[in-house]
């Protein structure tokens, strides 16, 4: 990166962060060394001084990174990862989603392609309280068979680095300021987790999360 760069805004810097969601993918190891290893190696990519400069300071991560396999092993690869930064005044919060990882036979087949079946949106994600649907909605939504696994992937991680944490309950432990700007993000298969995991929480009928507890909710998928 050029040290001509200018300060990025936070589209950019949403994009920055959630392309580097996907650094382990030609990785192999368990769950637990791979969340490790990217950890590391996003801690070195923030603090480099370009980054600093076009990023406005230095971003932290404050959540993970976790990572899931669907089956975990020495040499297994990354099927889901996910993580979250804050701004260096902890007025902005990204969650980073990783993207389709083609070391996965797992992401490719069954995340990516898995769109011939559906799932009911008020059933999809069993670890959430149940759905309503908004009058006047017929037929009832639905969600690809794919996209509801990788999101139920993601509700079920744990950051086991730093929070112990699931990113519902870190969230809502920020949550109810009204100061802060959260985003979510990611890129290819992480384009399609970021807005259905985002609504997931944040469902006017039924979502565990409140918009107005917060200052402003993004979603910036990139394809």
């Amino acid at each position: 990166m050029s040290t001509l760069t200018p300060v990025l805004n936070l589209c950019q810097k949403a994009f920055l962060l959630t392309r580097e969601s996907n650094r382990v993918g030609d990785m192999q190891g368990d769950t637990r060394t791979l969340a490790k290893a990217l950890q590391t190696q996003l801690n070195s990519f923030l603090a480099l001084p370009d980054v600093q400069k076009a990023m406005g300071g230095q971003w932290s991560l404050v959540w993970g990174p976790a990572v899931f396999e669907t089956q975990e092993s020495a040499t297994s690869y990354a099927d889901n990862v996910m993580y979250v930064a804050a701004s260096p005044d902890r007025s902005s919060y990204v969650v980073a989603i990783a993207g389709t990882n083609m070391h996965s036979d797992y992401d490719k087949d069954q995340e990516d392609n898995d769109v011939n079946t559906t799932k009911l949106w008020t059933a999809a994600f069993p670890g959430l309280p149940s759905y309503g649907v908004p009058l006047g909605i017929n037929p009832w939504p639905v969600v690809s068979t794919g996209t509801a696994l990788g999101v139920n992937n993601l509700l079920g991680m744990t950051d086991t680095l730093t929070t112990q944490k699931s990113l519902l309950d870190f969230l809502r432990s920020l949550s109810g300021t009204k100061t802060q700007t959260l985003i979510f993000g990611g890129h290819s298969l992480g384009g399609a987790l970021a807005p259905t995991l985002a609504l997931a929480l944040f469902n006017p009928s039924g979502g565990p999360l409140r918009a107005r507890d917060w200052n402003h909710v993004h979603v910036l998928p990139v394809a």
